[in-house]
């Protein structure tokens, strides 16, 4: 504790050879976060500088260390994170407390009801919450209290989860004592638990039909069984990992659709096993009102989907709340089949989510992998879970940008390419709905796709066709060589009759084996289609399927090669470069054969084709690849089925599918507009419920130790504000804003039983008195403390300051300008009030276009205030008092009245009739304004040059708060202030705008509080007047004072 006292942060809890300076550490930790070999960076830098400067570190033995600071920085920086994290913690479990309070009232203002239930729900079953972990992490997806949505009209919540395999570690590297509580990772028991689940359910056998969930749109099983093919997260028993060489394998997250981290567990398997997804979604479901969906958007979502279908691998009240699809990146791997009911973009719903939020997040924590290897596991889990709170806390940072940004840029762009695809289809939006719904009903029938045994056999067809094809080119060649060495003897023609021969006799095997598939049986629309036809088609149909799954193969190559493109990720590297180049050479070569070979097919069947059977003929393929990765029939099934033009227009027509995709995504935009509008709801009210919560635990006394902290809190949560703000929500943040002071006070009272005092205020149209000389002033009339009472009907007079600048004349001195002042100003009981004018505040004094700061405008005040006190209206001067800048905050975050009696007694206030505050405004701009309160009379006197009066309702209130607590604070000290019950009445100093500049509203308010000090209540300067006062005096009334520089 001693060397904390004195900032200094030790390298061990016990014993320490060295300390660092805490703001060194808390400086490492950030760069920590945005550079991830900092820490030998760091330690290699902080010993490079101090051996420049003769300091070198040595052991007992008087040897130098070579490298003396990193595994102390290291340690220091470890245990410096568990203490932040104790501290956040106590600071969170306040709010919550403050927040349960809270929530037993409602937190809207007045004049903002709260919203009405939405159509198709029950009211009573919407107000419920989910848990304040979620609600921290992302208000978007999880601060609102209404849940309970179909799938069909959006769901609740959409997630998207994936693993990585890339975040291993050695085993041979061990592990250390734990010390730190993961705040996203499960336990390693809670996921082999879910996983003895799992076996147990599917030992226990396929659950009956009748209690298996309703599925309207299902992909055939064949299908899925493709997709688990082609996706090596599809089985369990992949091997994705060496694990006799590392002994945890990768990291599987949840991610909300804005890229927060929600939670993760640790793959300490050989495979992606299904035990970890499952976990992961139970953990969210455990932590969601028991009402609300939820959509979880996995790559080998169709496989997952299928299990549960089967087995009871999640709870009953979790099962039919649970759907599943693919991400849009990985839904191009599925067939086509799979896409049509799990494609983000096809999904009622889902919107604009794509799915790919967790890979946004690796690309986030790449650096990690080649540090976390080495590391102990225990402080891996550390590594991690700390790097993902910094994502998730950033991501919480862009909510208010992204979703503006998708609402104004990236949500209409969409809808212009959709609205555009719909024009060229010459089709409305309903009829190509209607045309998709048939597409879907067609092409996920039973006989929309093969059965497993004649897709089996045509496995073996096309493998024979291959050997046909080469035998051909053999037969070729060798009558050319026989034709040019024997000139067709009777040799030649007998080896040649041989091999024509075995040819004919593999085209009857081939021939035998497809009157075996029973093609008729299965699609009888087919009856009386030429047998070569349909032999080519469905040779066709297999081929492209497996051109498609070598193709999207080698698409994932390709992104990767180019994932730096654009500055999106950083570079592979040349080993990894060179490896998939080298990967995609030797498959280009076969993927092109199978294409020209498709080509072929499709040209034989153009050839065979005719109109009256009504089978749509495939279309060829490019052969480049980048062609091929935009053309999109490639992912279109060959059709082997009966379609006549009439009816199946869409198979026939390229404009009218790309019309369907347009109508799909037209919708999916809709819904993103509506699910941005309910996030932004949520963020809303989340904002308001946290921000009166942080005035109450501000307010009470017991949270005294944590009042930096919760004033840290409310800070940062007032600058969330500026990017989460919209034109549609504005008007609730403001009442939030408004309200929560009120509203923490009415709760403190309802908690104590003490009746809070109810605080009127009315404002009044002053009256501009004429101008009155200072010397022609009547000094009983012009006095502010003196005004008649102005709680009747007719408005005081405003009186005008006319001899402000004569009366701050001052001359120059020679004293040097450039160096800081110590200015002590006399205090009525005896005790020198001392400022300090420092190099940057001249900076900005002399600067004559730079906005005065806080320290400008007291120091300044407190200066006017001493040499008007030795002018000729002394006496009206003692009768004021000027508070800090600083006080106001002391009402703004509830200070405990224990800690505003030492701020301000030195002041002795109880003395003074007109009590001044400066104040800094921060919404919805920065701008200084003043306030003057005559408390006798319950009088307030508002100043802006900006001549604004939106933004005094919070300043008011915060004003009349402080005041009474300056009343109470000075009676308790034996200073009784007499203070009447009448409302307070305000009134605004100025009738029109003053300032036409952008940095001169500090120097507004120094002439209206010269000007109060004098007597008055305002000034008549012009900007022309301000400029003269700022170039004339505050430049060089600190040399006029006679202190030394």
């Amino acid at each position: 504790m001693a060397l904390m006292e004195h900032g200094l942060f030790p390298s061990a809890p016990s014993q320490p050879h060295i300390a660092f300076s805490i703001e060194l550490l808390g400086f490492f930790r950030e760069l920590f976060i945005k550079s991830t070999d900092a820490m030998n960076s760091m330690a290699g830098a902080l010993n490079s500088h101090y051996r420049a400067r003769g300091f070198r570190l040595t052991n007992s033995d008087g040897e130098e260390i070579l490298d003396p600071f990193r595994k102390s920085m290291s340690n220091a920086l470890q245990w410096f994170e568990c203490v932040i994290k104790l501290v956040d913690e106590k600071t969170e479990a306040i709010i919550e407390a403050a927040e349960t309070l809270c929530a037993k009232a409602p937190i809207y203002g007045p004049e903002i009801p709260p919203q009405s239930g939405e159509k198709g729900f029950k009211v009573d079953e919407l107000w419920q919450y989910c848990a304040r972990l979620l609600r921290e992490l992302c208000p978007a997806c999880f601060g609102g209290t209404k849940f309970g949505r179909p799938f069909e009209s959006g769901c609740d919540i959409v997630v998207c989860l994936d693993g990585n395999f890339n975040h291993r570690h050695l085993a041979g590297r061990g592990d250390c004592p734990p010390f730190w509580m993961p705040r996203f990772f499960l336990s390693k028991a809670y996921v082999d638990k879910v996983g003895e689940a799992i076996e147990h359910a599917r030992k226990h056998g396929q659950r009956d039909s009748k209690s298996a969930p309703t599925v309207t749109d299902r992909v055939p099983d064949e299908a899925v069984d493709a997709c688990e093919k082609s996706h090596k997260a599809g089985s369990e028993s992949t091997v994705k990992t060496y694990m006799e060489l590392f002994d945890d394998a990768g990291v599987m997250a949840l991610v909300c659709r804005h890229d927060i981290p929600l939670v993760a567990a640790n793959i300490d398997t050989p495979g992606e096993q299904q035990k970890y997804a499952v976990a992961l979604i139970q953990h969210l479901f455990s932590l969601i009102p028991d009402t609300a969906t939820v959509t979880v958007l996995y790559d080998v979502g169709c496989v997952l989907n299928r299990s549960r279908e089967k087995y009871d691998i999640f709870d009953k009240s979790v099962s039919h709340r649970l759907a599943f699809a693919t991400s849009i990146m990985h839904s191009y791997a599925h067939q086509h089949e799979c896409q049509l009911i799990n494609n983000p973009r096809y999904r009622l719903g889902i919107g604009l989510s794509d799915g790919e939020g967790t890979e946004r997040v690796w690309s986030q924590m790449t650096g990690l992998v080649g540090i976390e290897r080495n590391l102990s596991r225990h402080r891996r889990i550390f590594m991690l879970d700390c790097r993902l709170m910094a994502i998730a806390e950033g991501a919480k940072e862009r909510l208010g940008s992204n979703l503006v940004k998708k609402l104004n840029s990236k949500i209409p762009e969409h809808e212009a390419r959709a609205r555009q695809a719909i024009q060229i289809s010459n089709k409305t939006s309903p009829e190509l709905k209607e045309l998709w719904n048939h597409q879907k009903r067609e092409q996920l029938s039973v006989r929309a796709h093969a059965p497993a045994r004649i897709k089996k056999e045509l496995d073996a067809v096309l493998t024979l066709q291959s050997e046909l094809d080469e035998l051909e080119k053999k037969l070729s060649s060798t009558r050319e060589l026989m034709n040019s060495l024997h000139g067709g003897s009777a040799i030649s023609d007998g080896f040649m009759s041989d091999l024509e021969a075995r040819q004919r006799q593999v085209v009857e095997k081939v021939e035998e084996l497809y009157a075996s598939l029973n093609v008729h049986d299965s699609f009888p629309e087919l009856e009386g289609i030429d047998v070569e036809f349909l032999t080519t088609l469905f040779l066709a149909r297999d081929l492209k399927m497996n051109i498609r799954k070598r193709a999207v193969s080698s698409f994932f190559v390709w992104d990767k090669l180019n994932q730096a493109k654009g500055g999106r990720e950083v570079a592979i590297g040349t080993k990894l470069h060179q490896y998939a180049r080298n990967s995609m050479s030797k498959r280009a070569p076969a993927l092109r054969r199978s294409i020209r070979r498709f080509n072929e097919l499709c040209q034989r069947l153009a050839d065979l084709h005719k109109p009256q059977w009504g089978v749509p003929v495939p279309v060829s393929l490019p052969e480049g690849l980048h062609q091929l990765q935009h053309d999109s029939t490639l992912m279109e099934d060959v059709w082997i089925s009966a379609a006549p033009v009439t009816k199946y227009s869409w198979l026939y027509d390229a404009d009218l599918r790309e019309g369907m995709r347009g109508a799909m995504k037209l919708d999916r935009c809709v819904e993103e507009c509506r699910r941005v509008g309910w996030e932004l709801d949520n963020m809303c009210a989340w904002w308001g419920s946290r921000l009166t919560a942080l005035h109450l635990a501000a307010s009470l006394p017991e949270h005294k130790d944590y009042l930096f902290k919760l004033e840290l809190a409310q800070s940062k949560l007032l600058q969330l504000q500026r990017g989460w703000s919209t034109t549609s929500t504005a008007a609730r943040y403001n009442s939030y804003l408004e309200n929560a002071p009120r509203k923490s006070q009415e709760v403190i009272a309802r908690e104590t039983g003490s009746p809070l005092p109810p605080t009127v205020i009315r404002w009044v149209e002053p009256i501009v008195a004429p101008a009155v000389s200072a010397e022609d002033a009547d000094p009983e009339v012009d006095e502010i403390e003196d005004v008649e009472d102005a709680t009747d009907a007719i408005p005081e007079p405003i009186y005008v300051d006319k001899q402000l600048l004569v009366r701050l004349s001052i001359e120059s001195s020679s004293v040097d300008t450039q160096s800081p002042r110590v200015l002590f100003v006399p205090c009525e009981n005896g005790e020198d009030r001392r400022f300090v004018f420092q190099e940057e505040e001249m900076e900005i004094m002399r600067a004559n276009d730079a906005r005065l700061t806080g320290d400008c405008i007291n120091n300044c005040a407190a200066l006017l205030h001493w040499q008007l006190q030795h002018s000729d209206v002394s006496e009206k001067a003692d009768r004021c008092c000027i508070f800090s800048t600083y006080d106001i905050l002391m009402a703004r975050y509830n200070t405990p009245l224990n800690r505003l009696w030492p701020r301000t007694e030195r002041l002795t206030y109880w003395n003074k009739s007109v009590w001044i505050f400066p104040i800094h405004r921060v919404y919805p701009s920065e701008h200084w304004v003043c306030i003057a309160v005559v408390p006798s009379s319950r009088d307030i006197f508002v100043f802006d040059s900006l001549n604004d009066h939106s933004g005094w309702s919070q300043e008011l209130q915060e004003v009349v708060q402080l005041v009474s607590a300056l009343i109470q604070e000075a009676g308790a000290n034996g200073h009784p202030i007499p203070f009447g019950a009448d409302p307070w009445v305000v009134a605004s100093l100025t009738s029109r705008a003053l300032q036409t500049t952008s940095h001169s509203c500090g120097v507004w308010v120094l002439a209206v509080i010269a000007a109060l000090v004098s007597g008055r209540h305002t000034t008549d300067l012009d900007e022309s007047g301000i400029a003269w006062l700022r170039t004339n005096n505050l430049q060089t009334y600190c040399r006029a004072t006679g202190v030394p520089g």
